[in-house]
């Protein structure tokens, strides 16, 4: 048994992770959401910790500014990975193509 990854990420791009992991196959991985506050406030462990499985053996939190703050998880916890992003846009488009829609002046808004 390899255990299953318990991946969190901001709720704004969560329909874009649950797809690439349903496309994907990964029937180890599970997917859950934190709120869409951009780190004001950041997110805190005792608010990502409701979101984790009884099953999870690992945990990989995606995000950016809202992971401000979050340093070692407390006791208790299966490994965590906390994967700070450059830009939040990076969980669902490339480094190239975010910046070539910034520098066309685009604005990337998220649907909250």
């Amino acid at each position: 048994m390899t255990g299953t990854l318990c991946l969190l990420c901001c709720q704004n791009f969560e329909p874009e992770i649950r797809a690439a992991v349903a496309a994907e196959g990964w029937s180890d991985i599970t997917v859950a959401a934190y709120p869409a506050r951009c780190g004001r406030p950041p997110v805190t462990w005792e608010e990502l910790r409701p979101l984790i499985g009884a099953d999870c053996t690992k945990v990989l939190v995606l995000g950016r500014a809202c992971l401000k703050g979050l340093h070692d998880a407390p006791a208790g916890w299966p490994p965590v990975r906390a994967v700070p992003q450059q830009e939040c846009f990076h969980l669902v488009a490339g480094r190239t193509l975010v910046a070539d829609a910034i520098e066309r002046g685009a604005y990337l808004m998220t649907p909250t």
